[in-house]
């Protein structure tokens, strides 16, 4: 983990709400009327009516959604810093919901992805029609070497996959660019639970970017997460940091 970078990932599991039946929220709902987790610490405290972030009250947050749709904290002139400093974002699938945020001038984006295919098609055919979305060499990981299992080859496809939406996602652009110019080399071939996997590197147009960091794990057997930084300076994060200290 990069010690200049400070981040937090929340994972909320909802053990018996399929997507299919989520409810819809509006960026400004008050969710946090429903939630379990609060960042107070006394259950007296507890509740949307006492929530702050960096001494903004509950009732001044509110968030809108850029050109790309992506949602974004909104504050008055006086906290414009705060607004433009602090970054999330949130994905969900299978039976879990995940949190990703960070303040700092960073570019943040996260995927979550139940390690499952219900496609109908065999397995190659639905790797066929998914052909153009990878690199040759992404393919040649996720197909591994003769023999190898479909569902060994599954876990690397999800795995993949998410490590691209994470990326696009911190860009803001979602899945609307060529992904086959976007192709990462993984170093470690399997993810636990438990445990972080941060050594697997990015190429865009066949070069490797630098200042990337790509963290992986799996939360259980069944689900894949990949949370993606990337610090733009980081002066300016440690200046931020100890401003607000």
């Amino acid at each position: 983990m990069d010690a200049n970078i400070n981040y937090f990932i929340l994972l909320c599991m909802f053990m018996s709400v399929p997507i299919q039946g989520a409810y819809y929220y509006e960026c400004n709902e008050p969710l946090l009327n429903k939630a379990v987790l609060t960042a107070t610490s006394s259950l007296r405290d507890r509740g949307a009516s006492n929530a702050r972030l960096n001494g903004l009250p509950y009732s001044e947050i509110n968030f809108d959604r850029d050109v790309n749709g992506r949602p974004r904290l909104v504050c008055d002139n006086s906290k414009r810093e705060l607004a433009n400093s602090l970054h999330f974002n949130v994905s969900h699938h299978g039976d879990y919901a995940v949190l990703a945020g960070e303040v700092g001038n960073v570019q943040l984006g996260i995927d979550v992805m139940k390690i499952e295919y219900t496609g109908g098609k065999s397995l190659s055919e639905f790797f066929r029609l998914m052909t153009r979305h990878f690199s040759m060499q992404e393919w040649n990981t996720i197909r591994g070497v003769h023999g190898t299992s479909e569902s060994k080859q599954l876990v690397m496809f999800i795995r993949h996959w998410c490590l691209k939406e994470s990326y696009v996602k911190a860009l803001g652009v979602g899945i609307t660019v060529d992904l086959r110019n976007i192709s990462f080399k993984v170093k470690t071939p399997m993810l636990t639970c438990g445990a972080m996997t941060c050594d697997t590197q990015i190429y865009v147009n066949g070069k490797r970017l630098d200042g990337w960091l790509f963290e992986e794990t799996l939360l259980d057997k069944d689900h894949c997460v990949t949370e993606r930084a990337h610090t733009v300076n980081l002066t300016a994060i440690q200046n931020f940091k100890e401003g607000y200290a």
